[in-house]
């Protein structure tokens, strides 16, 4: 038989295995009310993220303008290397051959068109196209004004010229691999 308060302990165990069965301890809030509570909980701590309908900014620094190399009839675009223009930056080693269009020229005077824009100063030095870090270059000129010099010797080079621009603008270096005949 059992005591008074073994069958106050009884119902005891039978109350709580019967809230543990429909997810609720006596006495608590009703399963409702608890889902209710998390789901403002978590609405308010972690709010979903929302798409922008706004797409991302297109980039508006510019690099410095395109530098044409001038020689005879042939008339071919450099490759920008390290530069500072129009509050941007870019800095780049010494362009190889390999990373460079081939162009054929004449032995003669070359000029470089830059599309307008008034230079400082400039100088242009070449080194063998075999020589992938322009570790042993030779000059080619220097001066104020438009870049005009004499292309180097037959072979195969890859010429850079580095300019100043005039007023402040920056400063750019362009590569050309030119086969001299």
């Amino acid at each position: 038989m059992m005591t008074r308060s073994q069958s106050g302990l009884a119902a005891l165990v039978l109350s709580l295995l019967v809230g543990a069965c429909i997810g609720r301890a006596p006495g608590s809030a009703s399963p409702s009310a608890v889902a209710t509570t998390a789901s403002a909980a978590a609405t308010t701590a972690y709010p979903s993220p929302v798409a922008s309908a706004t797409p991302d900014p297109e980039p508006t620094l510019a690099p410095p303008p395109v530098a044409t190399l001038v020689a005879g009839a042939v008339l071919e675009p450099g490759e920008p290397g390290s530069w500072t223009w129009a509050g941007g930056s870019n800095a780049a080693p010494w362009l190889p051959a390999t990373a460079l269009d081939l162009v054929e020229i004449a032995a003669g005077p070359v000029e470089i068109d830059l599309a307008g824009v008034a230079v400082e100063s400039w100088t242009a030095r070449a080194a063998a196209a075999a020589d992938v870090a322009g570790a042993s270059p030779v000059p080619l000129g220097e001066g104020a004004g438009p870049p005009a010099f004499q292309a180097p010797a037959a072979g195969s080079w890859v010429v850079s010229v580095q300019v100043v621009f005039a007023n402040g603008l920056g400063d750019a270096s362009y590569y050309w691999h030119l086969e001299v005949r």
